[in-house]
């Protein structure tokens, strides 16, 4: 079972290994559902992302999603206060799941095969993501082609999470 905790309380248990995290919308740690084009996203999943360093991205999440900064300094949290969802999506109410891997380069690849994952069966990306306007892409089990990257397995750990 996944374990899905504030973003404050993260940093405490977060290593600065490289890794994949989900950012959920929660109101009385349950989860809150999102209304897609191919169903309802019964996780209510915000945001996945890819880091080299997990408790330095989240710190600066939630830094960001606080405004301390001058110039924002993650995707999220840029959509966030853009479309002003601090009105409806309290700090409090966003919590984060995460997987450790062994490089940067895994981080990356699993992120886009998680986002793969959600747009096929959502019809769409998680609503803050900005990802969709990025050139890269990764090609699953087939040698280069072009810019993509060959991709190992997709992790069943972020699957589960995405598919609950």
């Amino acid at each position: 079972m996944t374990e899905w905790i504030s973003l404050e309380k993260a940093i405490d248990r977060l290593s600065s290994r490289p890794g994949v995290y989900i950012v959920r919308w929660s109101k009385n740690s349950k989860s809150v559902k999102i209304g897609r084009v191919k169903g309802i996203d019964h996780q209510g999943i915000l945001y996945i992302g890819s880091t080299k360093n997990l408790k330095r991205r989240v710190k600066e999440l939630l830094k960001s999603l606080k405004n301390e900064y001058k110039k924002i300094k993650h995707t999220m949290a840029k959509s966030y206060i853009f479309f002003s969802l601090n009105k409806v999506i309290k700090i409090n109410e966003i919590e984060i799941t995460w997987i450790e891997l062994d490089s940067y380069e895994e981080a990356q690849m699993q992120e886009w095969l998680a986002l793969d994952h959600y747009g096929k069966k959502f019809g769409e990306l998680p609503p803050l993501n900005l990802q969709a306007l990025r050139s890269k892409y990764a090609k699953v089990d087939s040698s280069e082609v072009g810019k993509s990257k060959v991709v190992r397995k997709f992790d069943q750990k972020l699957k589960d999470i995405i598919d609950c």
